[in-house]
């Protein structure tokens, strides 16, 4: 199962769990992951785009020189 991270209408990348048919039928699996899924693709959406208009490296201070 999978839900993918959307950025301007682009896959950027995909949240993905693997479960055993046998052990979690897919209608639980269903109920009971896609809704993480998603939350942590929406999670991982927003902290990329936040990075992508103030990139970290930018705050980056050098060492001072004693």
């Amino acid at each position: 199962m999978a839900v993918p991270i959307m950025i301007d209408e682009r896959v950027l990348a995909a949240v993905t769990i693997r479960f055993s048919g046998a052990a979690v039928p897919l209608k639980l699996a269903i109920e009971r992951f896609l809704p993480k899924l998603r939350d942590s693709a929406q999670r991982i959406r927003q902290a990329f785009g936040e990075q992508q208009r103030d990139p970290p490296h930018l705050h980056h201070r050098p060492a001072q020189i004693r």
